[in-house]
């Protein structure tokens, strides 16, 4: 695998060395009806369709002006995203990674990927607070579960896994965003800052996810017992009434989820 350096020839741009590398690369006009959909902190991402197959895609472009420390997250994102394309067997709740592509006038290379049509989960929240059923919210909670177990057994670690960065795409879950952990309150978790439990949320869920916010590692149930609690939950503990399913997403703390973009 090799995926170069960044180019000590402008502080300002990056440029990936692909000499001898086996990222597939595609060329700008393979593709049509660009459509920016959102701008984050160090890239913009464009709906587009591959002209020969007519495939939506999302196109992550990365901004010229990126610092060293951004360029080195991009650079590890194609990484992973590259070690993943190459699996035998993928997993379906993660984004898909097609290549690479540089676009007309641009210098910085884009991260051509699988287009999720229901936006970010936090988007999804605060759209389907009134219809987001219990079955839905299990079934959500299993596809990120399992995604996780695939990542932990290729050694991947996600380390910044939020609502942002987790997709909704034909009514399930892809991961996305594997470029770095740039979480701003690492520290405040640390020192035992943890969330209230949401009001009438089932209490399976709730022991369980209080349980993976312990301190110690070795006292947090490792991503296999976490499938294992899931899929023991019985149905019969999903009965709940809609005014209370409304009250638990009127009651989430969504102030990780106010950027609109997803990528």
């Amino acid at each position: 695998m090799c995926l170069g350096d960044i180019s000590a020839r402008s502080q300002d741009q990056m440029i990936l060395n692909l000499q001898g590398c086996d990222i597939p690369i595609h060329e700008s006009q393979d593709f049509k009806d660009f459509s920016e959909i959102g701008t984050g902190g160090y890239a913009s991402v464009y709906t587009a369709h591959w002209k020969i197959t007519k495939t939506k895609l999302a196109i992550k472009q990365f901004f010229e002006s990126s610092t060293k420390e951004i360029k080195e997250i991009i650079i590890n994102e194609i990484h992973l995203m590259e070690i993943m394309r190459k699996k035998v067997i993928f997993h379906p709740n993660i984004i898909k990674f097609y290549g690479i592509t540089k676009l007309k006038d641009e210098i910085n290379y884009a991260m051509i990927l699988e287009y999720a049509d229901g936006g970010t989960l936090g988007k999804y929240l605060r759209d389907n607070a009134e219809s987001f059923k219990w079955e839905n919210q299990l079934k959500f909670a299993n596809d990120i579960a399992s995604a996780i177990l695939w990542l932990h057994d290729n050694d991947i670690i996600h380390r910044d896994l939020h609502p942002n960065n987790i997709l909704i795409h034909q009514h399930s879950i892809k991961l996305a965003d594997f470029g770095c952990n740039a979480s701003s309150i690492q520290l405040e978790i640390l020192k035992g800052t943890r969330e209230m439990p949401v009001s009438a949320t089932n209490r399976i869920f709730v022991n369980l996810y209080k349980e993976c916010w312990e301190h110690e590692p070795e006292e947090r149930p490792d991503i296999d017992q976490v499938i294992l609690r899931l899929n023991s939950i019985p149905k019969s503990h999903f009965d709940s009434k809609e005014n209370e399913e409304s009250e638990i997403i009127d009651e989430l703390d969504l102030s990780d989820c106010d950027v609109q973009l997803y990528y």
